[in-house]
């Protein structure tokens, strides 16, 4: 238990009738202190959902789509038993972009750099499902949506603290599973092509 753990959040969505789900990893930058009667897990899985970076999450996406579940297990690390957040009416809980939502399938795309370098080292891709419908035409993201995600996505990046009694920060990352290593994310960029948000079912113990 140190700074530097990684966490894994399996993140599920309800897009219409169909189950969705994100795999997304953080970096402790600031080591996580529960509160009295809380253990770590619970306190990372509260920070993600309240503690600013699911707020900006469910600014790309659609009202209609609803924020069901966090479920986090740290990396690497022994003995820390994993949790699963539920939601329910706890907000944030629906995403803020008004109108319906896009099919399940279909996915934003944002790119991941995690080095300050020119050009920047790309480090991977989030698919962001349940964006809303009229955010673009056959596929191309119109001009003023784009600009509007880009903002968001500038926000992904920023270390965000733990909440409540809880103390600790945590930033995005890329983890790669051949060398078991994680390296915090610098930018994010918004792709202007919508791509195929592939189904996913939340399988606790595997990346």
């Amino acid at each position: 238990m140190a700074v530097n753990d990684v966490w894994e959040a399996q993140v599920s969505w309800q897009v219409g009738s169909v189950p969705t789900l994100n795999v997304l990893h953080f970096i402790e930058t600031g080591l996580i202190v529960p509160g009295a009667g809380r253990t770590r897990a619970q306190a990372v899985a509260q920070a993600i959902h309240t503690g600013g970076f699911m707020g900006t999450m469910l600014d790309f996406i659609s009202e209609e789509v609803e924020l069901l579940s966090i479920y986090v297990r740290a990396l690497d690390v022994d003995n820390v038993i994993p949790r699963l957040h539920i939601v329910g009416s706890a907000a944030p809980n629906v995403g803020a972009f008004p109108g319906p939502s896009c099919p399940p399938q279909v996915a934003l795309i944002i790119g991941t750099y995690t080095t300050e370098s020119d050009p920047p080292i790309f480090g991977g891709r989030i698919f962001v499902p349940g964006v809303p419908e009229g955010c673009h035409q056959e596929g191309v993201i119109d001009a003023a949506s784009l600009s509007a995600f880009q903002t968001d996505a500038d926000d992904l990046p920023v270390p965000f603290n733990a909440v409540g009694t809880d103390a600790g920060e945590l930033t995005l990352a890329v983890y790669s599973v051949g060398v078991h290593a994680a390296k915090a994310v610098f930018d994010c960029q918004v792709r202007s092509n919508l791509g195929t948000h592939k189904s996913r079912r939340a399988r606790p113990g595997v990346s």
